[in-house]
């Protein structure tokens, strides 16, 4: 089983800024071994309780990182336990010669440990995951889980949310009482807009319409409850409505690496896979020339936005990545 350390968080070192992600360039095999035509990707978010939830998670891997391994030949596991880290508690990072299988991302961000590494989870790993597991016992309980469902909410909405997740909360019936209140999470969220968003008249029709744009969200208490069928049948609709439906494993390992240098640079950007998929820069004259194209062909029969749409799309994507139709653009 192939398995590696794919991030962790390191403090800045006297006379450096901080924190910083440290990257494993390695960790990207684990996707390059998957097979094109079906994969899968997980993410699990928890501690102790997803240790022994998946039995087959390697021993070796480091903790209070975010690693990458292989469960089968269609199936990688995006580990998170980076939240875990105590707030101070990271290691500082090293001076000298960088290792040529890591990279380093000085974080822009004034957020804590723990909800720099949530926020992380939810603008860039949860992107390219088929299906999102939250261990509630490992949040200590429901209550937590909701705020960070609440932060989830927060960080799709300012990107304008680019993706709706399939979540399963899994909870062990003999730590877990609670069960998932939807009405507690959308109270929680509607209380918060209203605190950071004043002047802006919320209602409980809205805010059901945001938790239905960021996520549909179902509690189980017993791991036998996730046989495959559920599986399958939660994967099918978020690869339905993924821009990365069809992108090899290899190359969502290249978009995952920009993915993860845009955010430590510029968190609140959103993450765009088309954009990032360019093959060619978007010209300086790009707007101009937009401009004089649909004036010269408004008297014609030529549809101008479609032909424009296409145009877009055969720079947008590389050989190996889909075309769309320009109804899709």
């Amino acid at each position: 089983m192939t398995s590696h350390t794919l991030l962790r968080l390191l403090a800045g070192a006297p006379g450096l800024p901080g924190p910083y992600l440290q990257e494993n360039l390695g960790a990207y095999r684990c996707l390059d071994r998957l097979k094109a035509e079906r994969n899968e990707i997980i993410l699990a978010v928890g501690g102790f309780m997803k240790r022994d939830f998946f039995k087959s998670r390697p021993s070796q891997l480091k903790d209070h990182a975010v690693a990458l391994w292989q469960v089968d030949d269609c199936t990688v596991v995006l580990d998170c336990e980076m939240h875990l880290q105590p707030e101070g508690t990271a290691p500082k990072i090293r001076g000298g010669p960088t290792p040529g299988h890591c990279r380093y991302h000085c974080v822009n961000t004034s957020l804590g440990t723990y909800w720099l590494a949530l926020r992380f989870y939810c603008d860039v790993l949860s992107v390219f995951s088929d299906i999102v597991l939250i261990f509630v016992a490992d949040f200590e309980g429901m209550s937590r889980v909701i705020s960070f469902l609440c932060f989830w909410m927060s960080c799709a909405k300012a990107k304008h949310f680019p993706k709706r997740s399939q979540i399963i909360l899994i909870a062990d019936e003999a730590t877990t009482r609670e069960g998932f209140d939807e009405f507690e999470l959308l109270t929680t969220m509607l209380s918060h807009l209203r605190t950071t968003e004043p002047g802006t008249p919320y209602s409980a029709a809205g805010v059901r319409q945001i938790i239905r744009q960021c996520f549909s969200c179902v509690l189980v208490r017993r791991c036998s409850e996730l046989g495959p069928y559920a599986w399958q049948r939660e994967m099918i609709q978020t690869r339905h409505d993924s821009q990365l439906k069809h992108v090899p494993p290899a190359r969502k390992g290249a978009l995952l690496k920009t993915a993860i240098a845009l955010h430590a640079a510029r968190p609140c950007v959103e993450f765009d896979p088309i954009l990032c998929s360019s093959t060619q820069r978007v010209s300086r004259n790009f707007e101009r020339n937009l401009v004089e194209f649909i004036e010269a062909s408004r008297d014609t029969d030529v549809n101008a936005i479609s032909i424009i749409a296409s145009a877009l799309v055969m720079h947008a994507f590389t050989p190996e990545m889909p075309m769309r139709t320009a109804s899709e653009i």
